[in-house]
Order: structure tokens, then C-alpha cells, then sequence
């Protein structure tokens, strides 16, 4: 009696076990953009990886906040992670699920017909290396308001090299500067007083 009362147990366990699992796969599925097609992408990653090699020799890119950015985003384009999508409030955007790894989704606007257009280059480097940092530190946990400056102010230099610009003296973000920007989009944003920024 007590052998039959442990296997009904354990199999209660077991199914319960398995319908968290499907619970889990079914809400990340939800949550997963749907990718481009393969010939945006293929034209997506050639900008990137043509844009990536601008970046590595600039100043920002010679540094050390520069280098470990830039070798977080080689480690994501060797892991084939960087997937461009179809969004409409964002440029860019890390999905780390509970299962399976995470993947960095840039913006591609969809035209209608099987048309899709890229952001510039500036941009794509922008939204990439803004999402990089996230990937560095770490994106399952809540972002504080210190890590979305930290994004903002990488992605915006980068940008600027890219574009062939100097870097901006301030940085602002719609005319705000980019704390302030950072606290108003970000209402619910915690406080990290001890975060430290990528190379520091």
C-alpha cells in the first residue's frame, strides 16, 4: 500500500512537472517575434558584420568598454542570436527565456508584400550594441535605471562612430538627457547606486 501511495505521488510529481514545462514553453512562445525572412536576414548581418569592423577600430571600439561590447556582440553573431524582426516600438530587444537561449532582435520595417526595410546602419549598430550591454549584464533580472543609461549612452556613441561622427558632447534621447529620458520611459525602473558600467 505504501509502494502504490509513492508511485502515485511520483507521478503526480511527474505530470505536474510536465504541464510547468508546457506552461513555460507555451508563454515563451507567445512572447517570440516572428523572424524576418532569410534573405533580410542574411542583408542584415552583412551591414553588421561590415559595420562591426568600423566600430573595432574606432576609439570606442580600442577601448576596454568598447572591446568587451564588441566581443559580446562576435559571441552573439557566432551563436547566430542576433535575429532581425518586424517591431513597431522599439529598435531593439534582448528575449532571454527561462528555456533555451537568449536571442537579440533588431528592427526591420515590414513594407507589406514580402518587403522589408533595414534601419541605417547607424541605427542597427545603435539598437545592437544597446542590447549588447544587457546581454553583459545579465537580462533576466529587472533593469535598473543605471543599466538602461549605460545602454543608451554605448548604443549612441557607437552610432556616432559608425556614422563617421564625432561622439556627442551630451547625450539626450528625444530632447531629454538621457537619465531624465531613462526615468520617464522607464517609470517602474529600479535604483542600482552600486551598478557599474560595462568597462568599468
Amino acid at each position: 500500500m505504501r509502494s502504490y501511495t509513492r508511485r502515485v505521488r511520483l507521478g503526480s510529481i511527474g505530470f505536474a512537472g510536465v504541464a510547468w514545462l508546457l506552461a513555460i514553453l507555451s508563454y515563451q512562445h507567445a512572447f517570440r517575434l516572428v523572424a524576418a525572412p532569410e534573405d533580410v536576414q542574411a542583408s542584415g548581418l552583412a551591414i553588421v558584420r561590415e559595420e562591426l569592423v568600423v566600430l573595432e577600430h574606432s576609439d570606442f571600439g580600442r577601448g576596454r568598454r568598447g572591446s568587451l561590447i564588441v566581443g559580446e556582440v562576435r559571441q552573439l553573431l557566432a551563436e547566430e542570436r542576433v535575429v532581425f524582426a518586424p517591431m513597431t516600438t522599439t529598435r531593439g530587444l534582448t528575449w532571454d527565456p527561462i528555456l533555451g537561449g537568449k536571442v537579440i532582435y533588431i528592427k526591420v520595417i515590414e513594407l507589406g508584400g514580402d518587403k522589408f526595410l533595414h534601419q541605417r546602419p547607424s541605427g542597427i549598430m545603435e539598437a545592437l550594441v544597446h542590447e549588447a550591454v544587457h546581454s553583459l549584464k545579465n537580462t533576466r533580472r529587472r533593469i535598473s535605471v543605471e543599466e538602461e543609461c549605460d545602454a543608451f549612452s554605448a548604443g549612441m556613441v557607437a552610432a556616432a562612430f559608425v556614422a563617421g561622427n564625432p561622439p556627442p558632447s551630451v547625450l539626450s534621447v528625444d530632447g531629454l538627457p538621457v537619465a531624465e529620458f531613462v526615468e520617464k520611459a522607464y517609470p517602474k525602473a529600479p535604483q542600482d547606486p552600486g551598478y557599474k558600467w560595462v568597462g568599468e
